[in-house]
């Protein structure tokens, strides 16, 4: 049936008539056919053991750690799978497992001009069997029947019988076997050559050996694909580290850095029968390997005027390659990660610290990035110097702290706001992708009762600013029914904290 409303109304005015979500501003309205929910628990265990002294030539260090996490969830697919034709929905009941050990042997001898680190890391995730890792669902009648059959070309309900006995399951994805280990060696060594002419000088190198190994078995059944995945891999290299600082005088010293870094590669899920016809998917690849970055790094670090103005400033570039990113398939609903080629950043970062008087102090920190693609990139619809998503031009923190005495005992104020550039968060721009340039100010309150408490209250947003920090066109092709992603900063908040020292 037809809805006659207001045009200037929008969607929710008119189904609803207006009063949604308990007077809420419009822009924060939505209108679902099913209220969708989420739900998620964390279980984290971690210990560190420090021995100070082994036999006068090391300490040692360990940390380790278990977490389980356990989060259900149901998302309305109505909009986008239905045209909001019928209710279809999806729900999720997914748990992951992780555990992490570091050891790491430093010098013992602190003064010694030769300082060393040794040390091993292992890093271990999993997911139990899950039969119900992902369901969905479709709602009973011979309407909703004829609709799927007429949208989708599938008697959906019967695809349910037939596989699961129930016209109300229509997919299923079972986890049978998932987990992914890191494990790396590593080592650092510094050597400091103090003159009495040039100052000091201090040679560092260092390097980590790493091996990544995954596997993943999977089931798909249903409507949108009937596939079974049995997939791992393996991947081991090494990256380094080599700076060199300069310190002439106790009042700065210039440093140069070189390191490299990576993120672990993995296993995409199968894809989906709706997807096979989908423009990006003939760049989807069954496994994705692990991104590197190389930083080239220059920097200043000085104190001025009796130690009442600290600064620290570096340039920097730094080359990525193989990015790993996430592509959406626009006629399916499916993602996948692919590694999509190079990009580099160039920037400027400045810090510091004026203490204005005995009691104010002043923070000003600013920086200034221009990250860019180095080539084009299909995958991704991102062309050769087109700037790289979620990546401001410019940021800046600017903070002021007062102290005060109260009964003898320390008492701060400070104020601060920060600011943020405009950026893009899609390389295939669309209008809802371009989130405009922000400001935030927040205030807090800080004060040592004793040796042991300490109590603090924080006013966030203190002007109740509404700017968007995160926005997104999911849809790449302009459907309509399509979400259009929108984070808007989170309203004014006081958060009232104590921290107590028990030892």
């Amino acid at each position: 049936t037809k809805i006659t409303c207001d045009p200037t109304f929008n969607r929710p005015d008119c189904i609803q008539g207006g009063g949604f979500i308990h007077g809420a501003d419009d822009k924060y309205a939505l209108y679902n056919l099913l209220d969708g929910w989420d739900k998620e628990s964390t279980n984290l265990y971690s210990i560190t053991v420090d021995v100070d002294n082994i036999a006068d030539v090391a300490s040692l260090t360990y940390a380790g750690s278990y977490r389980k996490v356990k989060s259900d969830s149901l998302d309305d697919w109505s909009r986008l799978d239905a045209s909001d034709m019928f209710k279809t929905w999806i729900i999720n009941d997914q748990e992951l497992s992780r555990v992490t050990h570091e050891i790491r042997l430093q010098n013992f001898d602190l003064n010694s001009n030769l300082s060393w680190t040794v040390g091993a890391y292992w890093d271990k995730s999993w997911r139990p069997d899950s039969p119900g890792h992902q369901w969905q669902y479709i709602e009973s009648g011979d309407r909703t029947a004829a609709a799927a059959l007429y949208w989708w070309g599938d008697d959906a309900q019967q695809i349910g019988l037939d596989n699961f006995d129930d016209p109300n399951k229509i997919w299923n994805y079972h986890v049978f076997s998932e987990w992914a280990k890191e494990f790396a060696l590593f080592a650092d060594v510094a050597y400091q050559i103090e003159t009495d002419d040039f100052g000091n000088i201090e040679l560092n190198a260092g390097i980590r050996h790493f091996n990544l190994e995954d596997f993943e078995r999977t089931e798909e059944i249903g409507v949108w694909s009937n596939d079974k995945t049995l997939i791992g891999g393996e991947e081991q290299g090494n990256r380094f580290k080599f700076s060199a600082s300069w310190q002439p005088t106790d009042d700065y010293s210039i440093y140069a850095l070189y390191s490299e870094g990576y993120r672990p590669g993995g296993n995409n899920s199968p894809l989906a029968a709706a997807c096979i016809n989908d423009v990006n998917a003939k760049n989807r690849k069954a496994r994705f390997t692990s991104d590197s970055i190389d930083n080239y790094e220059v920097g200043l670090k000085g104190s001025l005027f009796d130690g009442k103005f600290n600064f620290s400033s570096a340039i920097y570039q730094i080359n990525w390659s193989d990015i790993k990113t996430s592509i959406y398939m626009d006629s399916c609903g499916f993602s996948y990660t692919a590694n999509a080629g190079k990009a580099r950043s160039r920037g400027l970062e400045f810090e510091s610290k004026a203490s204005l008087t005995d009691t104010i102090a002043l923070i000003v920190n600013a920086s200034y990035t221009n990250s860019e693609l180095t080539e084009d990139n299909e995958t991704i619809g991102g062309v050769k110097g087109q700037e790289m998503t979620m990546v401001p031009k410019y940021n800046a923190y600017i903070a002021i702290d007062k102290e005060f005495d109260i009964n003898n005992k320390p008492f701060f104020i400070r104020g601060d706001v920060s600011a943020y550039g405009k950026y893009n968060t899609h390389f295939d721009t669309k209008p809802g992708d371009e989130v405009p340039g922000y400001e935030v100010f927040n205030l807090s309150a800080r004060y040592e009762v004793n040796e042991n408490v300490k109590l603090s209250v924080h006013l966030n947003n203190v002007f109740d600013n509404d700017a968007i920090k995160y926005k997104r066109d999911r849809s790449r092709s302009n459907r309509t029914t399509a979400q259009k992603y929108i984070d808007f900063l989170p309203e004014r908040s006081i958060g009232i904290r104590l921290d107590y020292n028990f030892m």
